[in-house]
């Protein structure tokens, strides 16, 4: 992971996934394999294969329900119930380790702070539970100036629009903006705005991710 010298960095935008949040998508994964009959991998196919399902769900476009039904068609087991799917779509969101939300209230006394992720209805009320019991707080509004899930603002990373969205909805100069997240792709994107960039090694708790990044 290459090292940021923060002088000049005046705002930070997080992604939620892997960086706040631990992540581990083949848990899900394996768990909707099992609904289906098949393995990991072959069910990791028909989601390539149907990625629309998926993108349509982050930007908002189809509901709760209807992507239950989509899954469930994906799984082709019209026995499996929509609590069963959203334990099984839940299962990929790990740990939140309270000692990320002490790092974010250190980091907020400094930056402005931003989060922008590609989530969805069902995540959202998960990881929202899992923040009151690891801090107490309801959701990451007392953390961050504006959190940006996909779903609610109908863009998803890494579309340059999403990235612009925030700029310009919060006056930010990309110069003056570091965007940290673990996916090459969107790393890739904000970089061609300008926007100084942190390619975050995945699951990695923000004390030991940020060491010496925090240094003006």
């Amino acid at each position: 992971m290459k090292k940021i010298k923060l002088s000049g960095i005046k705002n930070i935008i997080f992604d939620l996934g892997g960086v706040i949040i631990h992540l581990n998508e083949p848990r899900t994964h394996a768990a909707l394999a099992e609904f289906a009959g098949i393995s990991t991998a072959d069910f990791q196919k028909r989601i390539q294969e149907n990625l629309p399902l998926f993108h349509d769900f982050e930007r908002g476009h189809i509901s709760n329900e209807d992507f239950l039904g989509g899954l469930r068609e994906l799984t082709g087991n019209q026995d499996v119930t929509d609590s069963q799917l959203t334990e099984a779509w839940n299962a990929m969101l790990m740990e939140l380790p309270e000692s990320n939300i002490d790092m974010l209230k250190k980091l907020a006394g400094e930056y402005r702070l931003f989060m922008f992720s590609n989530t969805n209805d069902i995540h959202i009320q998960e990881v929202h539970k899992r923040i009151k019991a690891v801090s107490g707080l309801p959701d990451f509004t007392p953390v961050f100036e504006k959190v940006y899930y996909s779903q609610q603002v109908g863009e998803r990373k890494p579309d340059t629009a999403a990235f612009r969205l925030v700029l310009e909805e919060q006056g930010l100069k990309p110069a003056e903006t570091l965007f940290i997240d673990d996916n090459p792709s969107n790393i890739k994107s904000a970089a061609g705005l300008g926007i100084q960039t942190l390619h975050y090694p995945i699951n990695t708790l923000l004390e030991d991710g940020l060491n010496g990044t925090t240094e003006r």
